[in-house]
């Protein structure tokens, strides 16, 4: 097994487990394409994949061996939690504590000293590569927990990256990494920040480095539907402010086509529209197809095999 730094420089050697089956297309692994895909409204199906490729059966969420695997099979964008060590270093894990995901609780009931707390903020980075990170079911794997920094260095000029969890992390921390690998257009500033804030952070990019992060992207949602008056106004701030036409939709649900199809109407063609089918009963063919006809064209699911191949029969 090669250590971090070598399957990052040589990620061609990298087999993924879907290899032999599997036939990535060379249209979905080109970020230039992906670029401008994503700038385009009425752009191609893009596909994101959520924590990576949770293949229950081999790669733990938020590993770097998933997200290599996803970036391999062609997804566009890849969706990272993120929360900062006791000494400042920035990892990616979904949860607050370590006990779900890794093999702590194991460790310290075989006599291994480590620290008093499951808690992630606790830990130094230092302490968290004792860890290996379990699968779905309880298994311990091979892999260990990422940082930030080797995923941004993995996803420049292959993919995109959207980060969850800003609670957990300062955007300062995650400049630095940028500003480092010159990796300008890989991480999408979050959608939940305020617009005040990503307006400060893409005027700072544009002053410093002459571009500006891509914003992703405004939630319309209130009270938990669709809301046409955060669409106007999303639309509005979008446009004064020069950021791509991007308008996040939530979690798909069915029940609701009626009211998407109203509200999404009169943006649909002028807008990128993103939803999420991150509930496993709503994560299938079915209703990717019926989001595209509402107008959705980014999708995060879990799914990501089956979501590449319905990208694909789209191109």
């Amino acid at each position: 097994m090669m250590n971090t730094e070598e399957l990052l420089k040589y990620i061609d050697s990298f087999v993924p487990v879907w290899q032999g089956e599997l036939t990535p297309d060379s249209r979905l692994l080109d970020f230039e394409e992906k670029w401008n895909a994503f700038h385009t409204p009425r752009g191609r199906l893009m596909s994101c994949a959520h924590r990576g490729d949770r293949n229950e059966a081999y790669y733990p969420e938020n590993s770097l061996e998933g997200f290599i695997s996803s970036v391999m099979i062609g997804a566009d964008i890849l969706e990272a939690d993120v929360h900062t060590t006791k000494d400042g270093v920035l990892i990616v894990m979904h949860d607050d504590t370590l006990t779900r995901t890794t093999n702590v609780s194991a460790l310290r009931a075989s006599g291994v000293k480590l620290p008093e707390t499951d808690n992630i903020c606790d830990w130094t980075y230092e302490e968290i590569c004792l860890l290996n990170l379990i699968s779905k079911h309880g298994n311990v794997t091979e892999y260990k927990v990422p940082t930030l920094e080797e995923l941004i260095v993995l996803a420049k000029d292959r993919a995109f990256v959207t980060l969850d969890k800003t609670g957990h992390f300062n955007w300062d921390g995650v400049m630095e990494l940028i500003y480092k690998h010159k990796a300008y257009r890989t991480v999408l500033i979050p959608y939940d920040y305020k617009f005040e804030r990503v307006t400060e952070i893409r005027q700072k990019m544009l002053c410093e480095v002459g571009i500006a992060a891509p914003y992703f992207a405004k939630s319309i949602r209130g009270a938990g539907i669709l809301d046409r008056e955060r669409v106007e106004n999303a639309v509005e701030y979008l446009k004064e402010n020069g950021m791509p036409p991007l308008l996040r939709c939530g979690g798909y649900k069915p029940e609701e086509d009626e009211n998407h199809a109203l509200i999404l109407a009169d943006v649909k063609s002028t807008h990128r529209l993103y939803g999420e089918t991150l509930v496993d009963a709503n994560d299938h063919r079915e209703n990717w197809q019926r989001m595209t006809e509402l107008g959705y064209n980014i999708i995060m699911g879990n799914n990501i095999y089956a979501m590449v191949e319905f990208v694909k029969e789209k191109l």
